[in-house]
């Protein structure tokens, strides 16, 4: 693997060892062995999913530069036995409640508990109880990688199925496991390359779970066999019908033979494609959506491919921005949402979906939820309302919605609704203010070039690359949640001083990679921030402050009609502020209420410190001048 001489890292000679002997023992019983440096893959893995990893392959690997390795999760021992893990990412988790196994503990003081399993399973999570079972299609960091420790010297349990056992804990920690539904009338028809063994195993639980005799079952498995695109041995065949008849009871899939509410929510979910680059990546995104939508802008382009890219990789941040496409009829605006809903992680645009079918799917699949006709949500329906509050909370991480829901009993339950998830509208007027302020607005005119058609063999394309794409960025850290501003990630442009623009604008920043695509994205940021500071000037807030600072009086008081006959004085009539909500506005600026000057006009006490901090909210000039003409 290595020669000592030249190995130049932050790890001593006796865990450089350690580490060459742990990795040699893994991958001599069949495991497939990624180097690592830190947490992050220094060679492309994923063809080792379905392919066993050769001796060459194994050697050839940069292990010069490696601080630990990582096994390929789902991949067979010699022995058939997929391999698992169970990682749980927090320092306070109860050991106790998992089977004894081959324990360890992570960097950051979580544990990963390792099994070898008889069926293969895919990667799952349960976020609010931080569990996770790292399955098909994961990386799982092993000791002595640097920062990792052993907790005892078992080796792995055998089990009949890590889902099961992922079940078993999420249950015992008093969650509600999620167990895949397994499609058998699809599965019947036959499998690709990859999908061959573990579908075998299903077909086989099938079968006896209809009642069949062991030999029954491996005669319809070989027929079965036959539908695959590459049939398997038969060896292999009659391995897998030994295999599901070799505990007392039946695994504990799900079967139906109607499509599973995720299939038929969602467009297809491709299995992954390999992708030459992010960058090359975001270039066919580009090329894809430039070819079926007319921006006005690039920076629109930008931004649409960055929220793309979001959606299959936001569990790495703790919020998310909102699109808004809002225009005349005709101008593209549902076009935007089926572009959308083609290359997003779980599209779904909600066409006469209720309040119930909405924060259902949010809650239990965290689509990108897509919503044309926005101006429906401006009404008084109470449906409207129900999805408003969907919308004005789901934009950060654990947002939650609250409701009092009947069981069937018809007795009342608190139910916390999951609402997190990015989301589009559309429509041909402004949403509500406060939802707006979540929103990265897109202004849609009609198409100034002729526009393809959508083309969902293209997009079933680039939905395999994003996914492919999504494992890649899912199994190492290095895509941030941090929201803070720096120099380099915004351009060299200023930085963002709204926080609220910081959340919507951070995370398209990080999960882009191409240069031009950032500095797009700042572009549309730094404009965003000016029209904002552009409206608040204009705002009654700033009006009024502007007022105060014309009727400032020595003494310390100013009152509210003198501040309404200078607001007032150049409206038109039906443009003119009532006095009441002057009073309002000035009491939540946030001055004081004072006794009333000449014991008539309601007055308020000046505040030299909070006029300057809201006027410069406002973007307004803050030297002031007493009457007099003395200067503050």
């Amino acid at each position: 693997m290595r020669g000592a001489d030249e190995m130049t890292n932050q790890m001593s000679a006796e865990q450089l060892d350690d580490l060459e002997a742990a990795s040699e023992a893994y991958f001599s019983i069949g495991l497939s062995i990624v180097a690592m440096k830190d947490k992050q893959p220094l060679t492309a893995w994923q063809r080792w999913q379905d392919t066993p990893q050769t001796l060459a392959e194994f050697n050839n690997q940069p292990w010069l530069s490696a601080t630990g390795f990582a096994i390929v999760c789902g991949s067979k021992t010699r022995e058939g036995l997929y391999f698992n893990v169970i990682d749980a990412d927090s320092s306070d988790f109860n050991v106790a409640s998992v089977r004894t196994t081959q324990a360890e503990k992570t960097p950051r003081g979580g544990y990963h508990f390792i099994y070898h399993s008889k069926t293969c399973a895919k990667g799952q999570k349960n976020l609010d109880l931080k569990v996770e079972l790292l399955g098909k299609g994961n990386l799982c960091i092993m000791y002595p990688s640097l920062g990792y420790s052993k907790m005892n010297d078992n080796f792995p349990s055998e089990v009949d199925s890590a889902a099961d056992i992922f079940c078993e804990l999420v249950r015992t920690l008093g969650g509600t496991p999620k167990r895949e539904s397994v499609n058998i009338k699809k599965l019947l028809q036959g499998v690709e390359v990859g999908a061959r063994d573990n579908s075998a195993i299903l077909v086989a639980t099938y079968y006896r779970r209809q009642g069949h005799s062991k030999q029954e079952t491996l005669a319809k498995l070989k027929e079965w066999n036959e539908c695959n695109s590459e049939p398997l041995d038969n060896t292999v065949i009659a391995q897998k019908a030994e295999s599901a008849y070799s505990t007392p009871e039946p695994y504990k899939y799900q079967f139906t033979e109607d499509q599973n509410e995720e299939d038929a929510a969602f467009p297809p979910m491709p299995d992954p494609i390999p992708y030459e680059s992010a960058e090359k990546l975001e270039q066919e995104l580009l090329d894809y959506v430039k070819a079926r939508l007319d921006f006005t802008y690039e920076e629109e382009y930008a931004v649409f491919i960055a929220a793309i890219k979001l959606t299959w990789a936001l569990e790495k941040f703790d919020s998310t921005p909102y699109l808004f496409f809002y225009g005349p009829k005709r101008s593209g605006k549902t076009r935007a949402l089926k572009l959308l809903e083609q290359l997003c992680y779980r599209g779904f645009l909600a066409l006469n979906a209720t309040r119930a079918t909405i924060y259902y799917l949010v809650d239990q699949y965290q689509p990108t939820l897509l919503l044309d006709e926005s101006e429906v949500y401006t009404t008084n329906d109470p449906e409207a309302k129900e999805i408003v509050c969907l919308l004005n909370s789901g934009y950060q991480r654990g947002g939650k919605v609250m409701r009092l829901e009947p069981d069937e009993h018809g007795k009342r339950h608190l139910r916390f609704w999951k609402v997190f998830c990015l989301k589009a509208l559309s429509g041909t007027r402004y949403v509500a203010d406060t939802l707006e302020d979540r929103c990265i607005v897109f202004k849609m005119t009609k198409n100034s070039y002729p526009i393809q058609p959508l083309d969902e063999t293209k997009a079933y394309t680039l939905r395999g690359k994003l996914r492919a794409w999504q494992k890649d960025v899912l199994d190492v850290s290095y895509v941030s949640n941090s929201t803070t501003t720096t120099t380099d990630e915004m351009n060299e442009t200023p930085p963002l001083t709204d926080a609220r623009l910081q959340e919507l604008f951070h995370p398209l920043l990080r999960i882009v990679n191409e240069k031009r695509l950032k500095s797009l994205i700042c572009l549309k940021g730094k404009q965003t921030q000016d029209l904002w500071d552009s409206e608040a000037r204009l705002s009654v807030d700033a009006e009024i402050l502007e007022a105060i600072k014309s009727v400032l009086k020595t003494g310390g008081r100013f009152a509210s009609g003198t501040v309404t006959d200078l607001v007032n004085g150049l409206k038109r009539e039906d443009e003119r502020i009532d006095p009441r909500t002057i009073g309002w506005t000035i009491r939540r600026l946030g001055f004081n209420k004072a006794p009333s000057i000449e014991g008539k006009q309601r007055s308020w006490w000046w505040d030299e410190q909070l006029w300057v901090k809201r006027a410069r909210q406002f973007g307004l000039e803050t030297q002031l001048k007493l009457e007099g003409g003395a200067s503050v």
